[in-house]
């Protein structure tokens, strides 16, 4: 599903260790750092998601990993996909062990867009009897921290031709109510499953691995996608840049060296369009961060 039709032939391999080998075609070598994307999941399986009290700690669960794997990624060409929680201090300690560029480094809080899209969907239906194709929510999309914290827009989002917020067919308070009763369940109760689109059930497959899905796929058709990445719009927040989730596309670089390579376009002017609510919540959801990442990397011994 990832490759079909992507110019190229690109291929998924799969690799034991960041420093393995894969022989391909007959003999030639492929080296997992050689690769455009690497996903990467860091778990502790030693400690226990019922032992974390704080958000923030299973961050420390997976540091001595985190710090080995980073080390390993020096000059690593391509970018990397963070899918290990909490996302935004993962993906900092990742640069400042790696020294990779920042804008080389994102992660999935897709996952947070694609639970509100499914929710507004489903809510509109129950409450309407309305089939929206999701594509018509397009920029139903949430930014912000991935978590709690997490802001969904509403301000942009048009049904038809409408305005979602100024819709008279809608009761939007209830629809809001049920869309975030809906979200939240999701992050106390953690992955839900996805029914694939041939029906078979057992395709199922869990809805935040769909989302890392799309997230590739975005990055390989170069397309625009809300996810964590390094912010790059002080000049509108005046608040110290950090990865959180907002507008990013993704650019092919030619490189003659290191042959064909992407990187992250941050879109800061997509703060402009939002509601000053929603761009407010935003900016504190900013200063929140930058708080925790500078604290949790004190504490780690990367500040």
């Amino acid at each position: 599903e990832l490759t079909a039709g992507l110019p190229g032939q690109e291929r998924i391999r799969f690799f034991k260790s960041i420093d393995g080998e894969l022989t391909v075609n007959g003999g030639s070598k492929k080296r997992l750092l050689d690769s455009d994307i690497i996903v990467y999941s860091a778990r502790n399986q030693k400690i226990s998601f019922s032992d974390f009290k704080e958000r923030d700690d299973e961050f420390f669960a997976n540091l001595k990993k985190i710090k080995e794997d980073a080390e390993r990624l020096r000059g690593y060409k391509g970018i990397v996909l963070v899918a290990s929680n909490p996302l935004e201090i993962t993906s900092e300690a990742i640069a400042r062990v790696s020294g990779l560029d920042r804008d080389k480094i994102i992660a999935g809080s897709y996952i947070d867009t694609y639970r509100f899209k499914s929710a507004m969907l489903e809510q509109i239906f129950k409450q309407t009897g309305m089939i929206i194709p999701p594509e018509a929510l397009k920029r139903a999309v949430v930014i912000g921290e991935h978590g709690p914290g997490m802001i969904p827009l509403y301000s942009l989002v048009k049904v038809g031709r409408k305005r979602f917020l100024e819709d008279p067919r809608f009761d939007l308070n209830n629809i809001r109510k049920k869309i975030k009763q809906e979200v939240e369940k999701a992050l106390i109760e953690g992955p839900t499953k996805f029914q694939t689109e041939n029906k078979n059930p057992t395709r199922n497959v869990r809805v935040p691995s769909r989302a890392l899905v799309e997230t590739v796929k975005a990055i390989l058709t170069e397309k625009e996608l809300p996810t964590t990445s390094y912010s790059r719009d002080y000049d509108i927040t005046n608040v110290e840049d950090c990865f959180i989730t907002g507008m990013c596309s993704f650019k092919r670089l030619e490189d003659k060296i290191n042959g064909t390579k992407f990187t992250t376009e941050v879109n800061p002017n997509f703060l402009a369009e939002i509601s000053n609510s929603e761009r407010d919540k935003y900016i504190e959801s900013k200063k929140n961060l930058v708080e925790r990442i500078n604290k949790a990397l004190k504490k780690a011994g990367l500040n």
